[in-house]
């Protein structure tokens, strides 16, 4: 079992992500996921690359699902990459009772985590 710890200052065994901070990741089938200095999102399949960066609201979180990735962002959003860009999920934006979520210190909600089980995603959504 490996063991890989992201920090404010880079990956361990990473050089490309050296004094990046490496926030939340994920592993898929073949590769790890993980967001970079809360704007990009990089593969780790040997060597690590950017595969899409992001100039909305800070990214959360990654969560592999079937041959995809779903993103979070603060402000409570849930993108998709498609061809190496970041897409917002219309269907999560429209849900009936998104207007009424709320932080009980007032902020802005944010998506914290996900998990995926056969095709279906799970959400997480609290306050920063």
């Amino acid at each position: 079992m490996a063991v890989l710890i992201g920090t404010t200052v880079g990956l361990e065994g990473a050089e490309e992500l050296a004094g990046r901070s490496v926030g939340p990741m994920a592993v898929g089938s073949d590769e790890v996921w993980a967001i970079v200095d809360g704007r990009e999102v990089w593969r780790g399949a040997g060597e690590w690359e950017c595969v899409a960066r992001w100039d909305g609201p800070a990214l959360t979180c990654v969560q592999p699902v079937g041959g995809g990735l779903a993103v979070g962002t603060a402000e409570a959003h849930v993108l998709w990459l498609d061809d190496g860009r970041l897409r917002v999920d219309e269907s999560f934006e429209a849900l009936e009772d998104r207007g009424h979520w709320y932080t009980p210190r007032g902020g802005p909600t944010a998506t914290r985590s996900m998990a995926a089980e056969d095709g279906t995603v799970l959400v997480n959504v609290q306050d920063r």
